[in-house]
C-alpha cells in the first residue's frame, strides 16, 4: 500500500487554471460588463456602509480628534482604491 501524500491535498494552480481557462472560463463578451456592473453593485453597497459608519462615528465619537482623524484616513483610502479598482476595469 501507497501511503504517500502525494495527490492528497489539491493543488490550488491547477484550481485557478482550471477556472481562468478552458470551459470553465467567463465568455470574453460578458468580461467588461459583468466587471462593470459587480464594481458598480459593489459601489452602491460600500457607500450605504459607509454613510452608516460616518453617522456614527459623529453620533458617538463625540467629535473627538481621533474619530476625525479616522473618518478622514477612510475616505481618502476608501476613494484611493474605488479608483484603482475602477481605472484597472
Amino acid at each position: 500500500m501507497d501511503y504517500s501524500l502525494k495527490g492528497a491535498v489539491p493543488d490550488p494552480f491547477v484550481f485557478l487554471h482550471s477556472v481562468t481557462s478552458g470551459s470553465h472560463a467567463l465568455p470574453a463578451h460578458l468580461g467588461k460588463a459583468v466587471l462593470i456592473g459587480i464594481f458598480i453593485i459593489f459601489f452602491i453597497f460600500y457607500i450605504c456602509v459607509s454613510i452608516v459608519l460616518f453617522y456614527h462615528w459623529q453620533k458617538y465619537g463625540m467629535r473627538n480628534r481621533m474619530i476625525i482623524g479616522a473618518e478622514i484616513l477612510f475616505a481618502l483610502v476608501s476613494a484611493g482604491l474605488l479608483a484603482s479598482a475602477f481605472i484597472l476595469i
